[in-house]
Order: C-alpha cells, then structure tokens, then sequence
C-alpha cells in the first residue's frame, strides 16, 4: 500500500510540473503582441499636409509594419523599431484623397498580433492671401490682392467690409479715390473662396495721412 501511495505522489508531481519550460531560465516568448496610443497628426489633414502616425509597442511587441494606400492603392511600406516614435508618409496630402494606414505588431518570434487600422480623408486647405503694391497715385489708393489655392484652383476674391467707394475687380486689383478730406485708418476685409469649398479672410488697415 505504500509503494502505490509513493508513486501516486510521484504521477502527481509530473502533472503539476509537466507544462514548464524544459531548460530552467529559458524566455517564454510574449503572446499578442499590441499597440497603444494610436494617433494620426494633423487629426484633419489637408492639401500640403504631411500625415504623421504616432504609437507606442507595447505588450510584447518588438516591432511594427506600417502599410499606407492612398485611394486604394498601397503607396508605402516601413518597419517600424523603435519603442517610442512615428512613421509619416512620404507625400503630402491632397484633397480629396483617402489615405489608410494598417499597422501590424511583431512579437520576437516574428508572430503577428492585433492589426489598428486608420482611415483619413483629406480636406481642403483655405486659400492663401496677402496684400501687395500699397500706393497712392493721383489721390487714389491702389493695391494688389494675392491669392493662391494649395489645390491649384482659382481663387474668387470678394469685399467683407470695405470703405465707401473702394473698389476690387477679379484679379484682386483694389481702387480707392481719396476725397480731399480723406484721413485715419479704414479697416478692409477681403475674402477669398475656392471651388472646392476652401475659404479665408484678410484683414488690413489702410492709413491716411495729411
């Protein structure tokens, strides 16, 4: 009865301890591998943009691949190592496109964990404006409206506020008689739209003297 009690004993032992690593100290390699603080920058991005991805390897991950298409058409591929960073694209946004980028965690053993996919449409960005060739000639003030679209397009350009008897054409070309009496400051505010919804203000202060 003692002998079979002893090997009982025994049976129970190698159960308990049959599911150890084989070799004492041996690394058991981490399971699922993860990803935390996900964040696209800029959170809108627009035309002229650079799209960053930001996040950090946690959990057993020792690496990441980072996969972006534009439009449905994969664009770029990188190996992400570092523990703390970011991967950007390297074209800059345009409107209208659809950028997605799928980051996929790596643990030592090269097993992949839990792909974080990000989907990022991009917008328009606002026309850009500035005044130039500020002058009076003849007892007229004249000045020049710049204006560019970063998606190329043309720019329509439209008084806000402006003093009484100033005029704009559409080229951005500004004439303003002056009357005899004419001093001080006139604030002037121009606005310029783009076809595809982009839009911004300027404003500047005209000064007079006698």
């Amino acid at each position: 009865m003692l002998f079979n009690r002893r090997w009982c004993f025994v049976l129970a032992l190698w159960v308990a301890f049959a599911g150890l690593p084989a070799a004492y100290g041996q690394e058991v390699a981490p399971k699922n591998a993860a990803l935390v603080d996900v964040k696209v920058e800029p959170e809108q991005p627009r035309t002229g943009d650079t799209i960053k991805i930001r996040f950090k390897l946690g959990n057993g991950a020792e690496r990441a691949e980072v996969r972006w298409s534009v439009n449905g058409e994969e664009v770029q591929l990188s190996d992400y190592l570092e523990t703390v960073g970011y991967v950007e694209l390297d074209r800059p946004a345009k409107a209208g496109e659809t950028v997605v980028v799928t980051i996929t965690p790596f643990d030592v053993n090269g097993e992949a964990g839990r792909a974080v996919v990000r989907k990022i449409v991009c917008g328009n960005a606002p026309p850009e404006l500035k005044v130039v060739d500020q002058r009076i000639e003849n007892n007229v003030y004249r000045a020049k409206i710049e204006a560019g679209d970063p998606q190329g397009g043309a720019v329509s350009l439209s008084f806000d506020s402006a003093p009484p008897g100033m005029k704009m054409d559409p080229r951005g070309s500004i004439n303003w008689p002056l009357g005899n009496d004419t001093a001080g400051r006139f604030p002037v505010k121009v606005r310029g739209k783009t076809a595809q919804g982009g839009e911004s203000v300027l404003s500047f202060d005209v000064g007079i003297r006698r």
